[in-house]
């Protein structure tokens, strides 16, 4: 990953002089939110669901934004710019802490760090929508009835162990079984099933990020007459499915072509595939 500029708390800067303290409580705790936005030729994609969520998550653990919405787009396009990204299949991270520690566990958030970067989009991930990925299903079950499930924040330490798993297995991505059973999400993606045609999706009381892409891609297939299911799935209608994909915001739609040892054809997913990526052009 290689950035020249970056934002930090507000003002565009080389990346090799962003300096944070090592108090911050991002650095010390995860005490933050961060999403991340596909930037297709530059320019940020769904950018009022990814800000809005955010700003939700921050509301959540009581983290002030010092700017406004339209501020911060406005600071997105100036970084783009600024690291020749104008044109360039890119991505945007944004992240929130709630500032440096002040010796309490909690204190309100007067002056949070912001931090911003800006990345053309690696060629692994071009990759993975061309060919589609294979993933594992996690050892450590996620927490159905756990409220952090439903922001995006630095504690990602789930997320970490399932891809460290995913990796020792020779796959890309970990998919997450709550604790009463039921499929969550992957560790960085949502998840899809389809069995005889029908698509379903884990419901946002399994326990799962809502993901924005996720969202967007459920709304555009129910438009163009494919309903969606959103509702419990259990391990053995996911292995038992005719095909499995995932979706996030900088790979969007990808498939899964094996589980395991669970293989899955790609039918009906390269017209989802084909109906979200001309929907971004």
């Amino acid at each position: 990953m290689r950035t020249e500029y970056c934002i930090l708390n507000g003002d565009i800067i080389k990346s090799e002089d962003a300096r944070v303290s090592p108090f911050d409580r991002g650095f010390m705790y995860g005490d933050g939110v961060f999403d991340t936005i596909f930037a297709p030729k530059g320019v940020p994609f769904l950018f009022d669901e990814h800000i809005t969520r955010l700003f939700d998550g921050m509301l959540k653990i009581g983290i002030s934004m010092p700017h406004s919405k339209s501020t911060v787009y406005n600071m997105l396009t100036e970084l783009v710019a600024k690291n020749a990204l104008t044109g360039v299949d890119a991505y945007l991270r944004i992240t929130v802490t709630r500032g440096k520690h002040s010796g309490k566990m909690y204190h309100p958030s007067f002056e949070p760090t912001l931090f911003v970067i800006a990345v053309a989009l690696p060629e692994s991930i071009i990759s993975a929508r061309e060919n589609g990925i294979s993933c594992v299903i996690s050892e450590v079950p996620k927490c159905g009835t756990n409220p952090i499930c439903g922001i995006k924040s630095l504690n990602f330490l789930w997320s970490i162990l399932g891809m460290r798993q995913a990796i020792e297995s020779n796959a890309n991505e970990c998919l997450f079984f709550n604790s009463d059973g039921y499929l969550a999400e992957g560790a960085t993606s949502n998840v899809f099933i389809i069995k005889n045609g029908a698509i379903s999706t884990p419901a946002l009381d399994s326990g799962i990020l809502p993901g924005v892409t996720r969202g967007y891609l459920i709304k555009l297939l129910r438009q163009g007459g494919m309903p969606v299911s959103e509702r419990r799935i259990r391990e053995e209608e996911l292995l038992d499915a005719d095909e499995v994909f995932i979706t996030s915001a900088i790979r969007g739609v990808v498939a899964v072509n094996i589980i395991d040892d669970f293989q899955y054809r790609v039918k009906i997913v390269n017209k989802i595939k084909q109906l979200y990526f001309s929907s971004i052009v």
